[in-house]
């Protein structure tokens, strides 16, 4: 059973299966080789795997975070809205999506920071991956997705802050670890 989430759109099926096998090989080849080749050149292989029939930016960039999921990350619905979060109505889990390379540039580059903040001063490679990110924003929005509490007022709503994420210290943020196990078992019970 294949999981999906984000917003269905039936007709994109039909428009990315009409692309024949050697397109799609040919397309990512030429991008991954592009981004192997200038790891900051991740717009433009976003864009260069965007020109495959019913790919946009978001598909594109789920495409690239496969092939480098500790830099690269997926235009998800939850992790746009969390790194993008205002406390203010349409600006939380409930803000609209355009789903451009514009939006996505942007949330690339809050990710971006928010890895090397919670990244300072440790030694090593990758502390915190894009995906992990996805990760917590996945599980953050779907607990912020109308869950009332006893007050009546929806909970998770608020974007937590890097406090509440956890420090940089010998591991990925506790809310990191804690995300990515509650992840692992909702797939596994449902699958």
């Amino acid at each position: 059973m294949i999981s999906a989430h984000g917003t269905f759109r039936p007709s994109l099926q039909k428009l990315v299966a009409s692309n024949s096998d050697e397109t799609v090989e040919e397309v990512t080849r030429d991008a991954y080789r592009v981004y192997k080749q200038d790891g900051d050149a991740w717009d433009r292989a976003i864009t260069m795997l965007a020109k495959l029939r019913g790919v946009g930016p978001a598909t594109a960039s789920l495409l690239l975070n496969v092939y480098d999921s500790d830099n690269v990350p997926f235009f998800s619905d939850e992790l746009f809205r969390w790194i993008m979060f205002e406390d203010k109505k349409g600006g939380g889990w409930d803000r609209k999506i355009k789903y451009s390379m514009g939006e996505y540039k942007e949330m690339f580059q809050l990710v971006r920071e928010m890895k090397e903040r919670l990244d300072e001063g440790k030694d090593g490679k990758g502390k915190v991956s894009a995906l992990e990110a996805e990760m917590v924003a996945y599980v953050l929005g779907r607990e912020g997705e109308g869950e009332e509490s006893k007050e009546g007022t929806k909970q998770g709503t608020k974007r937590p802050s890097e406090e509440e994420i956890g420090n940089a210290g010998e591991s990925p943020p506790r809310a990191v670890e804690d995300a990515t196990a509650n992840k692992r078992r909702k797939l596994r019970s449902s699958g």
